[in-house]
């Protein structure tokens, strides 16, 4: 036997080897699924969290700009009324045109919000602990942020699946500049200090969605390789196992030799299978009769006793010393 070459001595050995194969590759190929499934999920979360952080980056680039021109002055009329809650004393202004009012960043975040919630489904939340409006209190979870912002804490999601549908959650810090004095130095804050953080929600049923496609996909790939693997293991070990139960029915006959064989006495003929004992054709030699059933070949020599039988002279030669 070569090594390293796995040889089956019977059928129930072959189908033995089948079913470990079979198990393998299943195992193999379920544990990819697995595997594969779970990170579309953490993908998708990862896509999900880019999008939060963009629209939030790009609101903080806004309340900068705002900042920077140190507030923006827009007409009084309809939804667009002073802000209560700013506190200076150049928030409102008459011109020959009519009133205007100070749009402070916080106030043109809270306007975006409600722009972004009506045309993208899209929610801000200013926060803070020590919010100077009572509607920027934090829930439970922007709370806690808020303290990991305290400690170093640079942002917090989630995917909130409490309500009918799952909503993706998003928090990151606002640090104070100096354009936030204007209106915070009274609550005690310096350059650099957390004064609370933006919080950044919209629905996440298209990321379950298309998520969803994608498993579908790759279960539908993952299932059609197991099919294809398993045709071929059973394809290749039907015909292994053909080949070994023909081998074991061929070394059957080889050891029965189909049974007790008419042998002459005399000349040591044998008489084929339902041949004529009368008949000379009928008997041949034991060589021809091994032959013509199995693939045994046939040397040929002579044993001691026929050698000193037929051959005497040669057999009692005295070897030389």
């Amino acid at each position: 036997m070569v090594s390293g070459i796995k040889t089956f001595h019977t059928v129930s050995d072959a189908k033995r080897f089948m079913l470990f194969v079979c198990i393998l590759l299943i195992a193999g190929i379920g544990g990819s699924l697995f595997f594969n499934i779970k990170n579309i999920d953490n993908e998708y979360k990862q896509l999900a969290l880019q999008n939060a952080r963009s629209v939030y980056e790009t609101i903080v680039v806004a309340r900068e700009w705002n900042a920077y021109h140190g507030g923006l002055y827009a007409p009084v009329r309809g939804e667009m009324q002073p802000n209560p809650y700013l506190d200076i004393p150049d928030r409102d202004i008459r011109t020959d045109n009519g009133a205007l009012t100070k749009i402070n960043p916080a106030f043109m975040t809270r306007q975006m919000s409600e722009l972004l919630s009506r045309k993208k489904g899209i929610q801000l939340h200013i926060t803070s602990s020590n919010p100077v409006n009572p509607v920027n209190k934090p829930s439970d979870w922007e709370q806690q942020a808020l303290e990991g912002f305290e400690k170093g804490g640079s942002g917090e999601f989630f995917v909130d699946a409490s309500g009918e549908t799952p909503v993706f959650r998003y928090i990151a810090p606002l640090k104070t500049d100096e354009s936030c004095l204007q209106c915070h130095a009274k609550q005690g804050y310096k350059v650099g200090d957390v004064r609370g953080g933006i919080s950044v929600s919209f629905p996440y049923d298209p990321f379950v969605a298309a998520a969803e496609t994608i498993k579908l996909r790759i279960a539908g790939g993952h299932i059609f390789i197991l099919l294809i693997s398993l045709s071929i293991v059973f394809f290749s070990g039907s015909k292994l196992i053909a080949g070994i139960a023909a081998l074991q029915d061929a070394l059957l006959q080889i050891k029965t030799l189909e049974g007790l064989l008419p042998v002459c006495c005399n000349c040591g003929k044998i008489r084929v299978e339902d041949g004529d004992y009368k008949n000379q054709k009928d008997w041949v030699r034991f060589e021809q009769y091994i032959s013509e059933r199995t693939d045994a070949d046939f040397s040929h020599g002579i044993c001691p006793d026929c050698s000193k039988k037929l051959y005497p002279e040669l057999y009692n030669k005295k070897k030389p010393e």
